[in-house]
């Protein structure tokens, strides 16, 4: 690989870790993940940027992808979980809203006559 792909892949692994370090910290988010979630994606994420630190220098683009992907595969399931189930709450809600007269306008689904 060329040297500009190595940075450019560690940069986006880098960028990738902290924004999720950054989701983590958000108060809005904190309430939404049980515990055990946290501890998996703490853990995961204490070990890339261990890993970023250690072997950043002689890393090569396709390890930092790898160890990307490695972090992925422990968030995004997680992000998921708790994304769908905030969308299941705000729809629920939703649902009363309608119900009692209003109307969700920025709904993905409309009906068609």
């Amino acid at each position: 690989m060329l040297c500009g792909d190595v940075s450019k892949q560690k940069n986006e692994f880098e960028r990738y870790a902290y924004s999720v370090r950054e989701s983590m910290e958000r108060e809005d988010l904190k309430d939404k993940l049980d515990e055990e979630d946290k501890t998996k994606i703490k853990e995961a994420l204490e070990a890339s940027l261990k890993w970023l630190e250690e072997n950043g220098q002689e890393a090569t683009a396709d390890d930092c992808e790898a160890k990307q992907k490695e972090l992925e595969a422990v968030v995004n399931p997680v992000m998921i979980k708790m994304y769908s189930q905030t969308a299941a709450s705000e729809e629920a809600a939703g649902g009363r809203a309608s119900s009692s007269g209003s109307s969700d306008s920025n709904s993905k689904f409309s009906e068609r006559p």
